[in-house]
């Protein structure tokens, strides 16, 4: 250091008058919520619920794998036009349109089973 005695000096100033301009808040409490804020802002009570709520969502997602699946598929509606050759009894060949609409729809339901590992599975499907 380049000034020892000034950098002191400034400490030694600061030490004196920073004390004197703060004023200290003065805060009672009674017991029963000082057991109330060390039981709600502790650390370890912070971990507590986080632990608490990770184990709830990881128990959530567990049952979800053993609840019934229900799916809805189709095909809402294909439409295909086109020009088709078409060969005559003589050997010729004509062209003719055709058009045609086809829709789908599927609905399907499973069910895991704990008990074997295995899955039940039903589905239904309509074709127009």
């Amino acid at each position: 250091m380049k000034y020892p005695f000034l950098t002191f000096l400034l400490v030694l100033l600061l030490m004196i008058f920073v004390p004197l301009s703060s004023k200290a808040q003065v805060v009672s409490l009674n017991m029963e919520t000082v057991i109330a804020l060390a039981q709600s802002e502790a650390p370890d009570v912070l971990l507590a619920n986080t632990r608490l709520k990770n184990s709830y969502w990881r128990f959530q997602t567990y049952r979800s794998n053993y609840r019934p699946s229900i799916f809805l598929n189709g095909t809402l509606p294909e439409l295909n036009r086109s020009l088709e050759p078409i060969t005559l009894n003589d050997g010729s060949e004509t062209f003719i349109q055709r058009s045609f609409m086809r829709n789908e729809l599927f609905v399907s339901l499973n069910q895991a089973i704990s008990l074997t590992g295995g899955t039940i599975y039903a589905s239904s499907g309509l074709k127009i």
